[in-house]
């Protein structure tokens, strides 16, 4: 999604943790910065995979330098004041910058906690759904991006994770299988009701600094 955008450039992963998804843009020709709070995380990323990774938040980035491009991943539910984070992340992307952003989807998390209720059994799953500081939809992350003056907003249900985390599938390709079947339906659903119905579990937006 990024690479359609923006052919290559600075890229800062904010929230970067050990470096990841750092070390994928980097391998793909990006000039790859991160910041992060916790510092464990920073001496691995440096250390193990000698990445640009600096302690702290967005506000400690103190520079004058621009960025083609700023991902925040499964970060921005858990900021305490959101809006400031993309008030202090449009300071640093250089005019027609482009941010991607994935968080949970509210909206589905919030369907499944009713759901549980009627039927007795939020106990079984609660630990499954997430809650963070914000829980986002769709239309509060579009009004928010574009109340902090991004443009071109794009926001779709994300691509379910890989793996089976928490356990719950018989076996890895049951999980795949399954996750494939879920992301299908997603998709329809957001063709079905021209992106109003966002069934994903997480949400993945992008967006545009300056121009039209």
């Amino acid at each position: 999604m990024i690479q359609a955008k923006k052919d290559r450039g600075q890229i800062l992963d904010v929230g970067a943790g050990c470096g990841v998804f750092l070390l994928a843009a980097q391998e793909r020709g990006w000039k790859a910065r991160g910041v992060e709070p916790s510092a464990k995380s920073v001496r691995t990323a440096r250390r193990k995979l000698g990445l640009d990774v600096v302690q702290g938040t967005l506000k400690d980035l103190r520079e004058n330098a621009k960025f083609d491009v700023i991902t925040m991943i499964n970060v921005l539910d858990q900021s305490g004041e959101p809006w400031r984070e993309l008030d202090e992340a449009r300071g640093l992307l250089k005019d027609r910058g482009v941010i991607f952003i994935r968080v949970p989807n509210g909206q589905l998390h919030s369907l499944l906690v009713r759901v549980g209720a009627r039927v007795a059994i939020n106990d079984r799953f609660r630990k499954y759904l997430v809650f963070h500081e914000y829980s986002f939809t769709a239309k509060f992350l579009s009004r928010l991006l574009r109340d902090k003056g991004f443009k071109s907003v794009i926001i779709r249900s994300s691509l379910p994770s890989q793996g089976d985390p928490y356990n719950l599938f018989v076996s890895s390709e049951a999980a795949k299988c399954i996750k494939a079947m879920l992301n299908a339906v997603a998709q329809f659903t957001e063709a079905l009701t021209f992106k109003r119905i966002h069934l994903g579990t997480s949400l993945e937006s992008m967006a545009v600094s300056g121009g039209d």
